[in-house]
């Protein structure tokens, strides 16, 4: 007989690692808000110098938040965790992984291009029917893209707190979110990929306060970067104290402590 499958966690445990992932993938846009609010405030007539602030801003926030999508995918296809589940002691068994991420909104955000694509090839394929107007198809479009990746997520998160606390995502590539094991305790030497991931996003939050050095309308920026960093931190002692590992650690499964 095929064994059981594993018993649901609480959804308020998934809905945190989703928040958390959501945290890591758009903390550094938060430098972007704080560069805005200091120069509409400050410096309202900056110009094309304020142009060029947030145009460098938009470009790092833009950068880091695809290299944090990229590493993402592979904690979570290789490791079965992202970010926010290795913090919340979260693991994905079974099922087909990749597919899960690439077609997981609240992953990947580039997912929410999917229910987009379909609406439009569907509205496309109406309009060449000749039943609906093309002049209520161009009304209809603006709509569709607003409401349809909503109701994708939502249909997600509405599902978690359902039983068998599963998204529709787990439900057609047969993942299981079940609790992580203890993480393997490891020597100091093969931790580098754990503290590459720990690096990676401590650059996210302190680079935009670096900026300030180029110029002093960078200063909210920097503020908000700061912040950021703060929160960072305090998580990572948090996890510390609690686990014996960093985020990065956790994600790869492995941990300071010697397990009993």
């Amino acid at each position: 007989m095929p064994a059981p499958p594993p018993a649901p966690l609480p959804g308020r445990r998934r809905l945190a690692a989703y928040a958390l992932d959501g945290g890591f993938l758009c903390g550094p846009w938060l430098s972007m808000i704080g560069a805005a609010l200091f120069l509409a405030l400050m410096w309202p007539t900056a110009g094309m110098g304020g142009l060029a602030v947030m145009a460098l801003l938009l470009a790092f926030s833009s950068v880091f938040s695809l290299a944090v999508v990229v590493l993402q995918a592979v904690l979570f296809i290789r490791r079965g965790r992202t970010l926010g589940m290795a913090v919340t002691g979260l693991v994905a068994a079974g099922g087909v992984r990749p597919l899960a991420f690439l077609t997981d909104p609240l992953l990947d955000p580039l997912a929410l291009l999917i229910p987009v694509a379909i609406v439009g090839v569907g509205l496309n394929a109406i309009g060449s029917t000749g039943i609906v107007s093309e002049e209520v198809l161009s009304q209809a479009r603006p709509v569709a893209v607003a409401i349809v990746p909503a109701l994708h997520i939502g249909v997600n998160l509405a599902l978690l707190l359902l039983p068998p606390r599963r998204t529709l995502i787990d439900r057609v590539f047969g993942v299981h979110v079940i609790q992580d094991g203890p993480p393997v305790s490891s020597p100091p030497a093969p931790r580098g990929k754990a503290y590459a991931v720990d690096i990676l996003l401590a650059a996210g939050c302190a680079l935009p306060a670096v900026t300030v050095i180029i110029d002093e309308m960078f200063l909210g920026a920097a503020v908000a970067s700061g912040f950021e960093l703060t929160i960072l931190g305090t998580l990572e002692l948090l996890l510390w104290r609690r686990t014996g590992a960093t985020i990065g650690m956790r994600a790869l499964g492995i941990s300071s402590r010697t397990r009993p």
